[in-house]
């Protein structure tokens, strides 16, 4: 990572701790671990700006060879459109089980089995909700690439066998360090410009 883009993520984490989505204190997370930090990416339906910064951090290796881009409810949603319509990379969206009216299908949209799906979440802590994912879309022929605004926990690609990829990075958020923006990029965060 070269200073440009560390500053970049550092004035992306002010902008995250100025509209609320990073909070500093006593939390309990859904998984029942206790944590001094919590991150609550739906809030980024209010700020495209943000969301937009976040996914121009995004590599373009990671849209190699991706034919669909699927979004998990709700935290994965907003980041999975901006992608589909940024990169004209058609969308699916899975259920955690099958309707029981109507076509009763599992996935919506098209797909063919064999293709490459980009799964996005915004965080995952223990990755149980998102292998939920992974195993119904690979049930379907599909094969599965997992992206993440964060990974809380650097241990999951060995706990789950699998290559769990994040846009921003673990220590940053923990540190919440802004102490060493450039000017420029102080004076974006101050104006709320895009970066």
């Amino acid at each position: 990572m070269n200073n440009m883009e560390e500053e970049r993520i550092d004035v992306i984490i002010g902008k995250l701790k100025e509209v609320g989505v990073l909070k500093y204190g006593d939390f309990k997370l859904k998984s029942g671990i206790h944590s001094n930090y919590y991150c609550d990416f739906r809030v980024l339906l209010s700020y495209p700006n943000i969301l937009k910064s976040i996914y121009k951090l995004i590599p373009d290796e990671m849209f190699e060879d991706i034919d669909l881009i699927c979004g998990v409810f709700f935290g994965g949603i907003q980041l999975a459109n901006m992608i589909s319509f940024e990169r004209n990379i058609p969308q699916i969206f899975v259920r955690d089980a099958e309707k029981d009216y109507g076509t009763k299908k599992q996935i919506e949209g098209n797909f063919m089995n064999g293709q490459s799906v980009l799964l996005i979440e915004d965080v995952i802590t223990t990755g149980q909700s998102v292998m939920k994912k992974v195993e119904i879309l690979e049930s379907y022929g599909l094969k599965v690439k997992i992206l993440t605004i964060l990974k809380r926990n650097e241990l999951l690609d060995k706990i789950l066998n699998n290559n769990i990829n994040s846009i921003l990075p673990l220590n940053k958020i923990i540190n919440g360090n802004n102490n060493k923006l450039s000017k420029i990029y102080k004076l974006a965060f101050e104006k709320k410009s895009n970066i």
